[in-house]
């Protein structure tokens, strides 16, 4: 089966078989938000800023909390689904998704995310 974003509810005691939290609460999470301390105004530029630091490598640290790389969001998220507190999408759990199962690869032998 396919991993998949799932909504998360707040304040519930998260237990879902198969699936990893991506929210604030851990490393996963996206540390922008509207109204933050990086000038974020909107949900998509948030997205849109989690992507972009994500892939080069400088997302600020989510409270004490290791920042996650691409390298790590495939080696520790891959087949995982995500779950999140944001609600509809898109959300910064459908770019960890795309990460972690990329479906091609360069012709170098890489892959692209």
């Amino acid at each position: 089966m396919k991993p998949q974003r799932i909504q998360r509810i707040r304040g519930k005691k998260f237990s879902l078989p198969h699936t990893k939290a991506v929210d604030r609460t851990s490393r996963w999470g996206n540390p922008f938000k509207p109204g933050d301390e990086y000038g974020t105004t909107t949900i998509p530029e948030a997205i849109e800023k989690h992507k972009t630091h994500l892939m080069a490598g400088t997302l600020p640290r989510i409270r004490n909390l290791k920042p996650a790389t691409v390298e790590a969001v495939r080696k520790e998220l891959k087949g995982w689904n995500l779950a999140c507190c944001a609600p509809g999408n898109p959300c910064h759990g459908d770019t960890l998704l795309k990460i972690q199962t990329p479906k091609n690869k360069t012709p170098q032998g890489g892959q692209n995310p």
